[in-house]
């Protein structure tokens, strides 16, 4: 078993779901798949762990409610890899639960969580923190959002505050960030965190034909040969001309 690449999605505009959607949705009974998320290391800072943790524990309980298993000898669908900051979406199809039966809700859950957080953003206590922390590090943040780009231009902003936040904070100690788990809740945090420029990869087991491996183990063999004659090509000629010469010299001796 190998996992395989199906698709990608752009974590700053999440352009590309809708392929991924359709693709994962053939998934079968039994099938497995994967959903890689790399976190931006400005956001989710040490201080931020508990909050991110809560949010991968968070986001784990939606997806089993929608019908998907952890990966068989795995405890979670979700896992989040700190030391990394990645976040790591594994989940087995079954024959039951859920509204689709199909991993449709793995891939559904990232635009609905990233929405939600992006509502967060617009009013209440997190409205005027995230305002107050744009104007003291020069970004603008929209005061509201209704349509599904402006959403997504409103969160882009606010991580943009956020980690113009960070920074300024560890040089100069001027900016008093708020604190993440109050203002993005639930598993929205983590794709409030997402590393801008990146992708989100999503991926398939597939099985892999023994008898391919065998020709590959065959090829790298023969590349390693290749490799080696040519890294030695130079003693070989050496060791062949004094072999000849040898030789010669035996020859005339009998002659």
């Amino acid at each position: 078993m190998a996992l395989r690449t199906i698709g990608r999605i752009d974590t700053d505009d999440l352009s590309g779901l809708e392929d991924i959607d359709r693709q994962i949705a053939s998934f079968k009974s039994g099938e497995k798949g994967q959903i890689s998320i790399p976190l931006d290391r400005d956001i989710a800072v040490s201080e931020e762990y508990s909050n991110f943790q809560r949010g991968a524990n968070s986001m784990n309980g939606e997806l089993v409610s929608q019908g998907l298993r952890p990966w068989p000898g795995e405890t979670k669908i979700v896992i989040l890899d700190w030391r990394s900051r990645m976040v790591y979406i594994k989940f087995a199809v079954t024959g039951y639960g859920g509204f689709s039966r199909t991993p449709y809700a793995a891939v559904g859950v990232l635009a609905r969580l990233t929405t939600m957080a992006a509502g967060q953003l617009t009013k209440g206590t997190a409205r005027t923190q995230f305002q107050q922390l744009a104007r003291a590090t020069g970004t603008r943040i929209a005061t509201s959002a209704r349509s599904r780009a402006a959403k997504a231009a409103l969160f882009r902003s606010a991580r943009t505050a956020y980690k113009a936040g960070t920074r300024t904070g560890r040089l100069a100690g001027r900016v008093v960030l708020p604190r993440l788990g109050l203002l993005v809740t639930g598993g929205a945090i983590i794709f409030f965190a997402m590393a801008v420029g990146k992708v989100i990869m999503v991926f398939k087991e597939t099985v892999i034909d023994p008898t391919l491996d065998v020709i590959g183990d065959v090829k790298d063999k023969a590349e390693d040969v290749a490799d080696w004659m040519k890294e030695n090509m130079e003693k070989i000629a050496i060791g062949v001309v004094a072999g000849v010469l040898v030789i010669g010299g035996l020859m005339m001796a009998r002659k």
